[in-house]
């Protein structure tokens, strides 16, 4: 038997399908926000670029080095 939570789980799982497969049927692209796709060259301008690193999740201190596995 399944029990109300579990059909809840189900019912908004289909409508999530549903709503994908509307959005492929339209065949719309999702917006890239500008970037650059495939071949396209890339315009970089080093004055957009800073020396400060300032991600709380990944905290870098002058020196560091990224863990790499090998």
């Amino acid at each position: 038997m399944i029990g109300t939570a579990h059909r809840a789980r189900h019912a908004a799982l289909g409508g999530l399908i549903a709503i994908g497969a509307a959005g492929l049927a339209a065949g719309q692209a999702p917006d890239n926000g500008g970037l650059p796709e495939g071949r396209e060259r890339v315009n970089l301008d080093p004055a957009d670029f800073t020396t400060r690193i300032d991600n709380p999740y990944y905290p870098l201190r002058p020196g560091d080095r990224p863990y790499v596995r090998r």
